[in-house]
This record gives structure tokens, C-alpha cells and sequence, in this order.
């Protein structure tokens, strides 16, 4: 082609440029495939992140107000190659890019816009839309915040939840855990856990601990910024200090952190959040850091200790220890109503168990130091000034299903709230004083007896207890069983069987987090009323779930060579 022809083809080409859309321009260049969104916030600085299609030399445009001067690179921060998804058997889409950018010098309180620049010679109109955010205040002003967990497997339903938090104007979330069903597939991460909150975490940060479901902490720290790279932090947001924890790492490192952490603030509140509860009646029962953690937590006050684990809703009575944290003040209210301060086990904790994110959920069980037990989806609100902290927690429909209010003056309890304290042995002893340990059945036909295993230990009393299991309210429409009474000597277990009579077809539903589990319907639950010299108390069990020992579908056995049939004979090999 001579030199003519080749400036009018070049001419041409950026001729009909002009005329086709903006998309097929720059179809070469990276777009947004995962957020932006607000990591590791503080009352100065901030982290953007996101996940791009392609390389870049991408930065952050940010400023206060409607004016965006500064600029922030966005550093590469991993390349990674998608392996698919072995849940759906999708395959790989391609290797995605992550980058950081880290928006510094920024003043507390204040409303910033940012808009992400993908590469340097992109185009302004094909830029992502600008994005707001507010930093953190410096000072004990109120704010708000979302605490949640357990959203994985279900993005309908976690997104039921997520389209109603900006609502509340949060300064923050917290989510405690398990954001999908499987960390270490890549794949997961988009549909589970970033496209239900694509509109709130661009603008709200959003602060994680690992879950059950996150065993390798490689995904979570691919995708989330926590100060100092370490699983375990804290931060505070005016009236609030927040510790984060890991249930997988009890270790004396982070024990050494946390008390060095929790001696140090003087926020007026102080919230706890791990994965596994360190108290729950309820579906796995869990008693995490009851000996590692909560004693740290105790000896410096911390108020409300947020959980999740298991998929239900689970609010205690406010627990105080047995025996006093060793250096423990708090406070006691005299019969004239008069508030002293002296050296006793009288700080209590709230316990809440906030696991219904989006999961299958877990059937709840009440009792006499649960203040709500509930078997919804839903997440909570935190409104926080400097004496006041107001719980409400709300349902995909905005519906109320719990609310508390705990006031402090000059870090002092209020009376009220400190007379429904109880000691946190009795929770010791409603979460494990009874187990079922249930059968394994192909099926339950009607009027078939239904035997129940169940086993029940007092491990802390020094005294005998009669103890009387029956029928829950819950199931009496639907099932027949006669009382069982036992004596259960001191630290002793005692066995029994329980004959159930079905009085209409019981059906099996299997478990879709668990295939050697079905879950009976209509569900089945007993109630165990226990009486002693020192105390009486009535608790009831969670739901009797069938587990089974084998695999549902089991390998099939190589077939046998059948002996009454001849051996086929080998071809002869041809000769050339």
C-alpha cells in the first residue's frame, strides 16, 4: 500500500471512531469486575479496592466536597487465575487483577467523592460513576452500624438483607463470618458475596472476620485490607472500639495483643466480634474462647460480644462472670437505688448470635437466659452515643424481631439493665446439660416409633437433679411421648431412649449444607426440666436432625466376573 493509501486507511479507521460507541473503542481495556469498595477505614485515611479484567496503571481520584484533586495509585496488589467453580462446575474465566489504593491525609468526619481510573489514557466519559464516603469522626459523636454474618450460599436472600442498609445511613458494617460457601473457590466470591452488596460497600466500609467457611486465610486477606495484615484488629469509630478476632487463632500472640488493645482505649463502648459464639443453645452449641478470650474481654468491660456460626438469631440475658476478672471494677445498686463501685463480678457482657445472613437457617430454642431466640434472616443496627446503645434487629422485610437499650453514665450501668444480669454459669449449664444424639433411619412412616437417643450431664453441679424430659410445645400437635424421669447423680451422664409415636406422616428433608443430614418435618423437640436443691430451671432442646453414617450415594462396587460364562478370548495379534 503505497504512503497515500495508508493515511487515508489510518484517516478512515479514526473517522468511523468517532462514530461507534465508547465500549467498542476501549474493548481492549480493563473494566470493573469486583467492586470498588471501602477497606480499612480510619478518621484520616482509607483503602480502595476492586478487581479489574485486565492490567492497568490505574489510580483513585478523591477530594472533599464535589471537587476531586488528589490522586491516590492503585497498586497491584494480586494476579489470580480463576479455577472455576467446582459447587456449579463452571469453568475458569480468566485470570483478575486486584489493586489497592491506599487514600491518605484525609480529615475525620468529613464527605469525600473518589472515582476509580482504571488506565491513565481511559477516557473521562468511560469512567466508573464517582462514589462517596465519610471518614471516620475523631471525637464520641453518635453513629450507626450493621452487624451481620453467615450470608454465604444464598445471594437472593443476602441480597434481601443488603438492600436495606444504606437506609440506615451506617458508619460502618461488621460481618462476622462466613461470606461464602467456599473460600477457596474464586468464582464464589463474586456471586455470593460482592454482587448482593455492589451498592453499599462502594460506599460504607465493611469489616470481616473469618468464618468456618474461610479455613485458608489466603482468600480473606486477597480481598480485604486489615491493619497490619493480621486477622485479628481493632479500631474506633466515635463512641465505639471495636476488636475483631479469629476463632481459628486462640494463641498467646493474640492474647498479648488483645489485652494490650483493650487497656489502651477509652471509647465509651466496647464490642467483641468472632466467628464462633463463646455461648449458644441453639444448632453447634459452640463455646468458643470461653478460656482465651472472654477473660480478657471481662477484666476490661467489653459490653457486647457479636457472634455467628450458627444460622438463627440468639440475644442472652447480659452475663457476668462467676468469679470476679482478676482486677475487675465495676458497680453494685444498693436497695435505695444508689450506685456504689467496689471489687466485684458485676460487669456483665451481651451475647449475640447474629448468623442469619443469608445461609439455611438453624432451628432456635428458648430459654430462661436468652432474652429472643429466632429462627429468621435478619441483621442488626447499632445506634451509639455517648451513653446510650440502642439495638434493633430487623428482618428482610424491615419487620422488628428484637430491640435493647443499655444506658451508662459515667461508664455506669444502668440499674434496669443490670437487674436482668445473671450469672454466666447458668448459660454454662443450659448449653450443656443436654444432647441428642439422633438415629439413623431410612425413613419414619406414621405410627412407627420414632427412637431418640438422648444423654444428659450436669458437669458443674455437686448435687443430684431430677430431670424430666417430655415433649416441647412446639411438637405436641404433631407427636405423642410420655414424660421420662431420671436421677442424674453429681457429674454423672445419664442415657436414655425415648419412644416417639408420630401421629401423621413424618417426613425427611435432607440438608443442603450437609448431605449426611435430613431434618424431620414436622420438626421434632423435647424439653427437659431439671430440679435440684439450689435451683430449677427448664430448658429446650434444637431440632432432632437424622444423621446418617454412610454416604448417601456410595461407591459402586467393581462389578465380578460372572464364573458361569466362559472367558472371552483375546483377539490373535495380526501378523504382518
Amino acid at each position: 500500500m503505497g504512503g497515500w493509501a495508508k493515511w487515508l486507511a489510518v484517516l478512515a479507521i479514526g473517522s468511523l471512531a468517532a462514530f461507534l460507541p465508547a465500549a467498542f473503542v476501549r474493548a481492549a481495556g480493563p473494566v470493573l469486575t469486583k467492586g470498588p469498595y471501602l477497606q480499612n477505614p480510619s478518621s484520616t485515611a482509607i483503602t480502595v479496592q476492586y478487581e479489574a479484567s485486565a492490567p492497568g496503571d490505574g489510580f483513585v481520584r478523591f477530594g472533599a466536597g464535589d471537587v476531586m484533586d488528589q490522586v491516590a495509585p492503585a497498586l497491584a496488589h494480586e494476579k489470580v487465575e480463576s479455577g472455576g467453580d467446582s459447587k456449579t462446575r463452571k469453568p475458569a474465566k480468566g485470570p483478575a487483577y486486584l489493586y489497592r489504593a491506599r487514600l491518605t491525609g484525609l480529615k475525620p468526619g468529613t464527605v469525600y467523592r473518589y472515582q476509580v481510573v482504571l488506565s491513565g489514557d481511559m477516557a473521562a466519559e468511560g469512567l466508573p460513576p464517582p462514589r462517596t464516603f465519610r471518614t471516620f469522626p475523631d471525637a464520641p459523636e453518635p453513629i450507626v452500624f450493621i452487624a451481620y454474618g453467615d450470608s454465604r450460599s444464598n445471594p437472593i436472600r443476602h441480597r434481601a438483607l443488603a438492600s436495606h442498609f444504606m437506609e440506615h445511613k451506617p458508619a460502618f458494617i461488621l460481618h462476622n463470618g462466613d461470606m461464602v460457601g467456599n473460600s477457596s473457590s474464586y468464582d464464589q466470591w463474586g456471586p455470593e458475596f460482592f454482587a448482593p452488596l455492589d451498592d453499599v460497600i462502594d460506599r460504607v466500609p465493611i469489616l470481616v472476620a473469618r468464618g468456618s467457611h474461610e479455613p485458608d486465610p489466603k482468600p480473606v486477606l486477597r480481598f480485604f485490607d486489615f491493619p497490619d495484615g493480621r486477622l485479628w484488629y481493632s479500631f474506633t469509630c466515635g463512641p465505639v472500639h471495636v476488636v475483631v478476632l479469629d476463632s481459628r487463632q486462640e494463641k498467646i500472640e493474640v492474647l498479648r495483643w488483645l489485652e494490650a488493645d483493650l487497656a489502651a482505649a477509652t471509647a465509651p463502648w466496647k464490642i467483641a466480634m468472632y466467628h464462633n459464639p463463646s455461648f449458644n443453645l441453639a444448632s453447634h452449641k459452640s463455646d468458643s474462647g470461653r478460656t482465651t478470650f472472654l477473660p480478657i474481654l471481662e477484666k476490661y468491660g467489653v459490653d457486647v460480644v457479636l457472634a455467628g456460626h450458627s444460622h438463627l438469631y440468639e440475644r442472652f440475658k447480659p452475663l457476668y462472670p462467676t468469679a470476679p476478672a482478676p482486677g475487675l471494677v465495676s458497680q453494685v445498686t444498693s436497695s435505695d437505688g444508689a450506685v456504689t463501685v467496689a471489687d466485684v463480678p458485676r460487669h456483665p457482657i451481651t451475647f449475640i448470635t447474629t448468623g442469619g445472613g443469608g445461609a439455611r437457617l438453624h432451628g432456635a430454642v428458648q430459654n430462661q437466659v436468652l432474652a429472643k431466640a429466632s429462627k429468621l434472616y435478619h441483621y442488626c443496627v447499632f445506634t451509639v452515643d455517648a451513653e446510650t446503645l440502642h439495638l434493633q434487629t430487623l428482618g428482610p422485610d424491615e419487620r422488628e424481631i428484637d430491640s435493647l437499650t443499655i444506658a451508662k453514665k459515667s461508664g455506669l450501668y444502668d440499674p434496669a439493665y443490670l437487674a436482668e444480669a445473671l450469672p454466666m454459669q447458668k448459660a454454662v449449664f443450659a448449653q450443656g446439660s443436654i444432647r441428642l444424639a439422633s438415629p439413623t433411619l431410612p425413613g419414619i412412616p406414621t405410627g412407627s416409633t420414632i427412637p431418640i437417643s438422648l444423654k444428659i450431664k450436669f458437669p458443674t453441679l455437686t448435687e443430684p437433679v431430677f430431670a424430666s424430659v417430655g415433649l416441647a410445645e412446639s411438637s405436641a400437635d404433631d407427636y405423642d411421648m410420655d414424660p421420662v424421669t431420671v436421677l442424674v447423680p453429681p457429674g454423672k451422664e445419664v442415657g436414655l431412649v425415648l419412644k416417639v409415636e408420630p401421629r401423621q406422616r413424618v417426613t425427611l428433608e435432607k440438608d443442603p449444607d450437609d448431605r449426611y443430614v435430613s431434618h424431620l418435618e414436622p420438626p421434632l423437640r423435647f424439653v427437659l426440666r431439671a430440679k435440684a436443691i439450689t435451683f430449677e430451671q427448664t430448658l429446650e432442646s434444637s431440632d432432632v436432625v437424622l444423621r446418617k453414617s454412610e454416604p448417601d450415594t456410595p461407591e459402586p462396587e467393581p462389578k465380578k466376573p460372572d464364573a458361569t460364562k466362559p472367558a472371552a478370548k483375546k483377539p490373535a495379534p495380526k501378523t504382518p
